[in-house]
């Protein structure tokens, strides 16, 4: 399993029928990721838990656009309201450095999942059943997390079709849908989260590649007259919950 990544990304939101168009397109052309099969509408659930620090140090990086910037999550695949308790989780340092995205993950499962989120900590059995690498990656985290003494802050849920190239360099394609946040109650080591759909006109698309655009996407984005734009989840869940939400700014694709 790939628990490392170093990639561009670039966003936009596109509407409905612009969607199915570039869905039509991946699936005459890629195929899907491995998560969308057997999924009713190859689409799958995505559930994030983002942590910051009290003055929220980390959504105040990307208002500021600081070039060096992170975030910290706990991600599962399992729907918004389907408990996270047993189920895979992966611990996450996302990075973007001067437009370069740099990503580490560690899957823990058992008791190592809450004395991870809870104590940001592992006991001597969890951490023996986990390789180096793993290990490496949960030890940044957690040096991370101390250092903002960043805890849970809100959970960002939604659906994802997603599509992946064969041929030349790696690319993947993503339509993220049906976007909601929970604001969180963590008393008692427990999580409690009242959900509200984020009031965003279209559909996220996200483009991820590792060094240029292939001809068959520049070809793509031009013919469909996108706009990209700064999105952040996070970000925009964190102001949504806090009555705060702004239109998205643009930059037209070139």
């Amino acid at each position: 399993m790939q628990t490392a990544w170093q990639r561009y990304e670039v966003k936009f939101i596109v509407d409905e029928g612009t969607a199915e168009r570039i869905t039509r397109y991946c699936r005459a052309n890629l195929r899907f990721d491995a998560y969308c099969v057997g999924r009713p509408g190859y689409r799958y659930p995505i559930h994030s838990v983002y942590l910051d620090s009290p003055d929220f140090v980390l959504a105040r990086s990307v208002v500021e656009r600081r070039a060096d910037r992170y975030k910290l999550r706990v991600r599962t695949y399992r729907e918004f309201n389907q408990p996270m308790d047993g189920l895979p989780t992966f611990f996450e340092v996302k990075r973007k450095l001067n437009g370069v995205v740099y990503k580490t993950r560690v899957r823990l499962s058992g008791p190592a999942v809450p004395e991870a989120f809870w104590n940001n900590f592992l006991g001597a059995e969890s951490e023996s059943q986990i390789d180096d690498r793993s290990r490496k990656n949960i030890t940044k985290f957690m040096f991370l997390r101390q250092r903002l003494q960043a805890q849970p802050v809100i959970s960002v849920h939604y659906e994802r079709e997603a599509y992946e190239s064969d041929f030349g360099q790696r690319v993947r394609v993503s339509l993220d849908r049906s976007l909601r946040y929970g604001v969180l109650d963590t008393t008692g080591q427990s999580i409690r989260e009242v959900w509200w759909p984020l009031r965003l006109q279209g559909v996220i698309l996200e483009i991820k590649f590792t060094d240029t655009y292939p001809d068959w996407v520049e070809n793509l984005l031009e013919k469909s007259d996108l706009v990209r734009r700064g999105i952040c989840k996070y970000l925009m869940c964190s102001q949504a919950a806090n009555g705060l939400f702004q239109p998205l700014e643009e930059a037209r694709y070139v």
